[in-house]
């Protein structure tokens, strides 16, 4: 492996991801695998089933839908010309969709739009195991890549020191060498910062291939500590130091992806922080600024630091695990996620004693001459406060008597919650009462489940005053003209809701974007009952044809209403495993079919066929379309039986 990674040369980000990659990621998510099939490692380290390292910069976006487009397009030829008539149209109809979203959810868009994680930032995933869990999936920590060539080692020893960032962010005509590599680290730091506080993690690292900055924010996100590591270096002061290149080269490898590990177990064993805690956040950070090649320019060339290793300050120096050992931490002092301040005198570990060991729980944050900061909670709040972890989803007819105003139904799980005999409340008067809960809370009762589609993420939400247990199908700014699309395509199959399709109860603006996994804001919430689990974890040859006949079913009672679905694959069908009804789900996409009359008047056109009556027979296009989309999904389905 030696030889193979010393030709690979790395001149951006994405080549050192593929390093990073090969080298040490899928490493440590094969460990990880084998570490969880021990029960104490499992328990100690929350262990869920491996670990994932993941970039969403185009994730529930629309440059995700773009990219599914690109693969069918053909070569492309001159742009097509279109009358001033067809593209006045066109205006009118984008400026409709526009006005259809409220200027509020357009604001949040503005202030989220710079949220999403860029190409060189990667987020570290708990992924489950557990079959009955699929798609289950907990941020861990984020990394943030820098190419060695735009981060060098010089940089950083130059630079990585205990900073006032208020101070750092000043520029002087006087500035020298020493002040431009501290503003172009405390960047890269912030920059990961950042993203840290978005997602609400406490673990995150920077890393350029040669050196990792590892950091942690305590509960007050004012500071941020560091952690340098140099596997280069760090191997001359080990027996492995004086062997050859290559022996070199793996046992470097070997002392990243070693730390890299202890640090990604540590991670896992602390839980995304609440989304109240976020929001204290940036109510006391402010924004810095800046664009990072700005400052990698300021430095000219022949001033760059030499890249040559140097050994650390401390003088107790052989570290085992990049959070077990450190005998003095390094302090960022953070008023925001770039503008620091400074918080007093320094900090020094009086008794020697190591307080990252991971065998007993992290000390708090450290005393310092300084106000606490306000209202921070306990990170393990989001998984104690009320989760709806165990409630059971309301029933169909319960739901569509929600919605129509009828009895109750006494079937439901929930029913004691919702009334005596009848509700309590309507449709409408649910979206308002869901709406100002979210607007308090988004951390009880209200959970994602599996992973997220395309253009939305399922959430399962319980109205906690009234107990009516559903799932919200959230989704980012960019997708609310297609949601609701889809509210309008429910309407119109309102006659089979609870029996062939989900019971559609309303959609919201959420009050307070909820960042989803540290991938994006979601701005848009729709209502819908529980329709089952995916199909194809519940398709055998045994029941094959029976669940494929009963899609069908499903399918021609939405095209007997006029809807062609237009994405029916085996994604969009559930089934529930209880009462062993399938329903069809997702109609973003879905088109309306205007119904065309079979038979036409006499016409010139002697390629129309005519009937023993002599009328003419139009071809009836929609008739074709669904029947097409029946078959399709019928031989999808039957490739799933096992």
């Amino acid at each position: 492996m030696g030889k193979i990674v010393r030709r690979r040369m790395m001149s951006s980000e994405l080549d050192l991801h593929h390093f990073e990659r090969s080298t040490v990621h899928d490493q440590i998510s094969l460990i990880v695998s084998q570490l969880h099939e021990k029960d104490e490692l499992r328990k100690a380290f929350r262990l869920e089933g491996s670990v994932q390292f993941e970039n969403h910069s185009n994730t529930l976006s629309q440059d995700a839908d773009i990219e599914e487009g690109m693969q069918s397009m053909s070569e492309p030829g001159p742009r097509r010309r279109r009358s001033p008539r067809l593209l006045e149209q066109e205006r009118q109809s984008g400026s409709q969709r526009a006005s259809a979203i409220p200027a509020s959810a357009v604001v949040s868009a503005q202030q989220t739009k710079s949220a999403r994680p860029r190409a060189d930032q990667f987020c570290v995933y708990n992924i489950s195991s557990d079959s009955q869990r699929a798609g289950s999936r907990i941020p861990a920590f984020v990394i943030e890549y820098k190419a060695p060539h735009k981060l060098t080692l010089g940089h950083i020893y130059e630079g990585l020191e205990e900073m006032d960032l208020a101070e750092v962010v000043r520029s002087k005509d006087t500035d020298g060498p020493k002040e431009h590599c501290r503003r172009l680290v405390a960047a890269a730091i912030t920059q990961a910062f950042s993203y840290m506080v978005r997602a609400g993690l406490e673990f995150g690292c920077v890393c350029n291939g040669e050196a990792s900055i590892f950091l942690r924010i305590p509960e007050d996100p004012r500071t941020v500590l560091f952690f340098l590591s140099v596997p280069k270096g760090d191997m001359w002061a080990t027996p492995l130091g004086g062997r050859r290149m290559a022996t070199r080269t793996i046992g470097c490898i070997s002392l990243q992806l070693g730390k890299m590990l202890a640090f990604t177990l540590q991670s896992l064993k602390k839980p995304p922080r609440s989304h109240s805690w976020r929001d204290r956040a940036f109510e006391q950070l402010k924004i810095w600024k800046v664009i990072y090649h700005d400052l990698l320019k300021a430095i000219p060339a022949d001033e760059a630091p030499s890249s040559e290793y140097r050994p650390p300050r401390q003088e107790a120096f052989f570290r085992a695990s990049p959070i077990r050992l450190r005998p003095r931490r390094h302090v960022l002092s953070a008023q925001s996620c770039s503008s620091y301040d400074r918080l007093g005198r320094r900090e020094t570990d009086e008794d020697g004693s190591d307080p990252e060991t991971p065998s007993r729980p992290p000390r708090s944050a450290p005393s310092r001459a300084t106000r606490p900061f306000e209202g921070s909670g306990s990170s393990t709040e989001r998984l104690t406060s009320g989760s709806s972890t165990g409630q059971q989803y309301c029933t169909q007819e319960c739901l569509r008597s929600l919605v129509d105003g009828r009895p109750l139904d006494k079937s439901c799980p929930n029913v004691n919650e919702h009334g005596r005999e009848h509700h309590q409340i309507d449709g409408l008067m649910f979206c308002a009462l869901i709406r100002q809960q979210l607007a308090q809370d988004l951390d009880s009762n209200f959970e994602p489940i599996g992973r997220h589609r395309s253009r939305g993420v399922p959430f399962m939400v319980r109205l906690a005053s009234h107990g009516y247990t559903l799932v919200a199908k959230c989704s980012p700014i960019d997708f609310v003209p297609h949601m609701m699309h889809e509210a309008i395509v429910y309407d119109r199959l309102r006659p089979i809701q609870g029996i062939h399709v989900p019971v559609y109860l309303g959609s919201i603006h959420l009050v307070r974007p909820y960042y989803y996994d540290a991938i994006a804001y979601l701005t848009h919430a729709m209502f819908l009952s529980f329709g089952g689990m995916p199909i194809h974890k519940q398709i055998s040859t045994a029941n094959c044809a029976q669940v494929t006949d009963q899609a069908v079913v499903c399918i021609r009672a939405i095209h007997n209403l006029q809807v062609l679905h237009r994405d029916l694959k085996p994604r969009n069908v559930v089934r529930d495993p209880v009462t062993g009804r399938v329903m069809i789900l997702d109609f973003e996409r879905a088109e309306e079919r205007v119904p065309r009359p079979v038979l036409g008047t006499i016409a010139p056109n002697r390629k129309m066929r005519r009937d023993e009556s002599g009328l003419i027979k139009a071809r009836d296009k929609s008739a074709d379309l669904f029947s097409r989309e029946r078959r399709s999904i019928t031989a999808e389905l039957s490739t799933l039986a096992v």
